[in-house]
């Protein structure tokens, strides 16, 4: 009995070598996503400090002092925490999404079907909306812009990975309720079947 289960044909066991496969492959993109990050705002602190040592750079500062400040709010952080917290963040935030639109339907439809510019229009934009949302009272943001642009990068690099283990991993309400149907059948007959040899016994 263990045997049929154990086979790498057994669905229950393919299903679990695609679980381990998609958990990699998602601990990777989280691991290349915060090293870009990290990268990405100690460069960003080089040249913004290089820049404002200029007097063009003093002058934009004093000129445009909101979008000046958005910046400075965004590469003070520590880069290294900064940019693993929010990317984890960003991640955990992108797969509930995912996975709601993937067992209601809705990723079939507004998802799958679309481009990578209508993917990041209607899905990475709005999605950098709920995490900016979120991190903007864990770092105390100045305000939701600041938040927003914080958020942009980590959601870019992972909305479709996540789109992409749910559509793995889970089913639709409707393919689910097809296979319920489909089995239901033969589940009542070996109830039955059980029930008739407890009573003849």
């Amino acid at each position: 009995m263990l045997k049929k289960y154990l086979t790498h044909n057994h669905p229950v066991i393919h299903y679990i070598y695609k679980l381990l496969n998609v958990l990699l492959t998602a601990i990777v993109q989280i691991i290349v996503t915060a090293i870009f990050y990290i990268v990405l705002l100690y460069l960003s602190k080089m040249i913004w400090n290089l820049y404002l040592s200029t007097p063009m750079g003093k002058q934009f500062f004093f000129s445009f002092e909101e979008r000046a400040q958005i910046i400075t709010d965004i590469i003070d952080k520590d880069a290294v925490y900064f940019s693993i917290e929010l990317t984890i963040t960003a991640f955990i935030i992108c797969l509930l999404i995912s996975v709601i639109s993937q067992i209601l339907y809705i990723a079939r439809y507004l998802y799958h079907s679309r481009g990578l510019f209508g993917k990041i229009i209607l899905w990475a934009l709005p999605m950098t909306a709920v995490v900016a949302i979120y991190i903007q009272s864990v770092y105390e943001f100045g305000n939701w812009i600041t938040a927003y642009a914080a958020s942009l990068v980590p959601t870019l690099c992972l909305f479709s990975g996540c789109f992409k283990f749910s559509s793995e991993l889970l089913p639709e309400i409707g393919s689910l309720g097809s296979l319920i149907k489909k089995k239901l059948p033969n589940l009542t007959t070996k109830i039955k079947i059980i029930c008739e040899k407890i009573n003849e016994s």
